[in-house]
């Protein structure tokens, strides 16, 4: 069985993976790539009399149904594997559901010139976790159904990003997952390193929704929805990513504040003599001479 440089197996998945990496490495400067498949559920082809000429007496090849977590065949086995047609139409399937969720991996990990990466987020090794899991794969195929995003999805996404990004299995909010990650953190404490707040995560997911929903519905007649609203907003003419809606400190804090600043303005003391450090004759009496 193929093996890889580690000594793990190869398997369908990786197979997967390493032909939609060659395609997308071939194509750096493309903005759409058409992937034309040869018909195999015909009844008859002009091609018959050349299979039968290719597999003589041999008994014809088992079918094969394909799992994404299987060992991936033997040169002589996969050779074999494709002289059954039907074993082809599964492949092609195969590979387009992969293709389709790796569409949905890339712009949200990877980064793009309209959807920024995670920091220091290795995109290899989100790409083999998300993989790994069933659960991933479920949540991932849920991006770029409908447009706007279903709230559902943004929850999803969130545990998603807490998850198989920041490799947190114990937080439920990307709050909690912000605060333990810098708990975490002994040396070189760093805000770029955590995880992002709810309100410009859910900004992001909808930018890669909107992406996704345009890849996979490009053939339709329809003109493109506008990405106004879907993440993006217009300034001076520009189409604008929208980074946040909320304030920078939580609205408590500055409601706290402003309660302050209203007492200070009532009782004619300023911000700097509320605290009640004063410098004035009245420290003389005290009691002591």
């Amino acid at each position: 069985m193929p093996e890889r440089s580690d000594g793990t197996s190869f398997t369908w998945k990786a197979y997967a993976s390493k032909i939609f990496t060659v395609i997308t490495l071939r194509q750096r400067h493309a903005s759409e790539i058409v992937l034309v498949n040869d018909r195999y559920d015909l009844p008859f082809t002009i091609k018959d009399s050349e299979r039968n000429l290719r597999s003589g007496n041999s008994p014809g090849p088992k079918n094969v149904f394909i799992r994404a977590a299987d060992k991936f065949p033997s040169p002589r086995a996969f050779q074999e594997f494709l002289r059954n047609p039907a074993n082809k139409e599964r492949l092609q399937k195969f590979l387009q559901t992969e293709f389709n969720v790796l569409c949905r991996v890339y712009p949200n990990t990877n980064g793009c010139d309209t959807t920024a990466a995670f920091f220091a987020r290795n995109k290899t090794t989100i790409y083999d976790k998300a993989f790994a899991s069933e659960d991933a794969r479920v949540i991932l195929r849920s991006v770029g159904k409908s447009l706007p995003v279903p709230q559902v999805v943004l929850d999803e996404m969130a545990m998603f990003t807490i998850k198989f990004i920041y490799n947190d299995n114990h937080s439920q909010t990307l709050g909690d997952a912000s605060a333990r990650k810098w708990t975490e953190m002994k040396k070189r404490k760093s805000t770029l390193r955590l995880p992002p707040d709810r309100n410009s995560h859910d900004l992001k997911i909808k930018r890669v929704n909107y992406q996704t929903f345009m890849m996979l519905n490009f053939d339709k007649a329809d003109p493109p929805p506008s990405p106004i609203n879907h993440g993006w907003t217009l300034d001076n003419g520009m189409c604008i990513p929208v980074r946040y809606t909320q304030p920078a400190l939580p609205r408590y804090l500055s409601e706290v504040r402003q309660h302050h600043l209203q007492i200070g303005a009532d009782t004619g003391l300023g911000e700097s003599d509320s605290g009640g450090d004063s410098d004035s004759d009245d420290d003389d009496d005290n009691g002591y001479e």
